[in-house]
């Protein structure tokens, strides 16, 4: 729309200046310009400057609104390649705030189906764990009026240590003792709002239906996500402590044992790692950030192409009108005049 309004607002300005004019005053030669000396000529200072470097300070200083547009649409074009070099840091700054400051985890293990909390001490056991935080996680479709989204209700232990809850400033957020927490754009998504009632239907076992009220919101990079106490979560489910997962913490030299032996585990459903999952991630959002890339250079050289073709192009049409004209060799742009003066010296 900018575009097409600026083609449209030039083009019609100067159309209708052109045949607003009388046939025989358009057919008059253009007459000389009034010329005056640049400030640096004024302060003595040319003789340090050669002459195509005077007649270019002469040019800007004839047409600085030309000059000044001309600079600003070449700093744009830069602008693209700028702003499209942010997104690197934002994926980067993600990258570092979910994978390390709030999942401090090494590895991830779910379980077939939920079981009882004392089997986190058999995986505390095993060697090189550092240590052991279990999660439960309970697939619901949550219900909010009309609307409803379907997800995983994750149960953390009160003192979080392996998975974080953050706020906007990277500072732990704890869990309220009864409540939800939901990220923002789950909240918006329901067009729910802290202190309002949603409906959980539970989506395995028996498949309950409970309610329970939104204590907080979370700014999440992960999308929606809604998070309870470990013990309230099992209270609201009506069953004992019990635990769906664990997050492990372990030593680096041992990791692939560790591995091993809980992909052999019957219990065990999946197993997955951090560093795995990290290097599965930067290799997809690197291939996505390539296309990126490339989009903005085309578009920065097509901006900066355009503008300074379009700035010899007027310069050198301005030129030859005027030379054919009237005659008035020092109307030239920089270009063509210090050409001229070759041939003629």
């Amino acid at each position: 729309m900018v575009a097409v309004g600026v083609t449209l607002g030039t083009g019609v300005g100067a159309l209708r200046r052109a045949m607003s004019l009388p046939p025989a005053e358009a057919m008059r030669p253009e007459p000389p310009g009034d010329f005056h000396p640049t400030p640096v000529e004024r302060a003595g200072l040319q003789r340090f400057f050669s002459q195509v470097a005077r007649m270019v300070l002469r040019q800007l200083e004839r047409q600085p609104l030309k000059a000044a547009l001309s600079s600003l649409g070449i700093a744009l074009a830069i602008a693209i390649l700028v702003l499209g070099s942010f997104v690197r840091d934002i994926v980067g700054h993600a990258l570092d705030l979910q994978f390390f400051e709030m999942q401090r985890h090494d590895m991830n293990v779910a379980f077939i189906e939920p079981t009882s909390a004392t089997v986190l001490h058999e995986l505390s056991a095993l060697p090189g764990v550092l240590a052991v935080e279990g999660v439960r996680s309970v697939p619901v479709r949550m219900r909010f009026g009309h609307r409803a989204r379907r997800l995983g209700v994750m149960g953390l232990p009160p003192a979080q240590r392996l998975f974080r809850l953050l706020d906007a400033d990277a500072r732990p957020l704890p869990l309220p003792p009864g409540g939800l927490v939901v990220s923002k754009k789950l909240a918006e998504l329901l067009g729910a709002k802290v202190g309002d009632r949603v409906t959980l239907e539970v989506l395995e076992g028996a498949r309950p239906v409970r309610e329970v009220g939104i204590s907080a919101l979370l700014d999440d990079f992960v999308g929606t996500s809604a998070y309870m106490e470990l013990g309230a979560l099992n209270r609201l489910m009506r069953e004992g402590d019990s635990v769906s997962g664990a997050f492990l913490l372990t030593d680096s030299g041992a990791s692939g044992a560790i591995y091993a032996r809980l992909k052999t585990t019957p219990r065990v459903a999946g197993v997955s790692s951090r560093a795995a999952t990290v290097a599965t991630y930067k290799a997809l959002m690197s291939e996505n950030l390539l296309r990126m890339r490339l989009i903005n250079v085309t578009f920065a050289c097509i901006i900066a192409f355009g503008v300074v073709y379009n700035a010899a192009r007027a310069c050198s049409n301005s030129a030859t009108r005027r030379t054919s004209n009237s005659g008035a060799a020092t109307r030239l742009c920089p270009a063509v005049y210090a050409s001229s003066s070759r041939r003629v010296s």
